[in-house]
Order: C-alpha cells, then structure tokens, then sequence
C-alpha cells in the first residue's frame, strides 16, 4: 500500500468516526420531545448536527444533547440543543462566546 493510500485510508477512517460521532450518542440523553410544538406549531426539523456531551458538574457526569435547526410557527427559526431552544439573541451571544474561546487559544 502507497503513502498516498494510507493517508486517503486515514482520512476515510476519522470521516467515519466523526460521522458515528453524530448518530450516536455516547452518553446519556438530555432532551426533550417537543410534542406541543411538534402537535400545534408545525414544528420541523430542518437538520440535525450531531450531539453535544458537555460534562454535568452537579451530576458529576457527561450528557448527550442533539444539535438541531428547527423552524415552527411559535419561535420560527432557531436552535435545540437537548431540552433548551436557542433564539437569534442567544446565537448571538454564543457567537461572542466562541469568538472569545477562539482568540484566547490562538486560533
């Protein structure tokens, strides 16, 4: 096998280990099923992003939270993440969150 074959087989394996990453959770799931929204606000999944496994200090363990873009009649466009709805403000300040993350690591 080539060196060109090994790193193509290489990338093909953490493509495959990220892509296993977003189905399938490796902890807990913290979530909520959104039947109201679901039921009488046309909720609709519009694309899912994996899972997000913050750690639970107070629990002192890790959770499984889908990412999801979502749109229905109530909140229109926003965020899930696990149990809690992300609108147009919270994106906001998560982006200044990460920005700040991103400068304060050098990238």
């Amino acid at each position: 096998m080539s060196t060109d074959d090994n790193i193509i087989e290489f990338k093909i394996r953490q493509a495959t280990e990220k892509l296993i990453g977003q189905i399938e959770p490796r902890f807990k799931v913290y979530d909520d099923p959104r039947t109201y929204a679901t039921a009488e606000l046309d909720r609709v999944v519009c694309d899912v992003f994996g899972w997000l496994e913050p750690f639970e200090p107070a629990a002192d363990t890790w959770r499984s939270m889908p990412l999801r873009l979502v749109h229905h009649a109530g909140a229109g466009w926003h965020l899930e993440c696990g149990p809690v709805n992300l609108d147009a403000a919270d994106i906001a300040l998560l982006r200044q969150a990460i920005e700040a993350y991103d400068a304060a690591v050098g990238r």
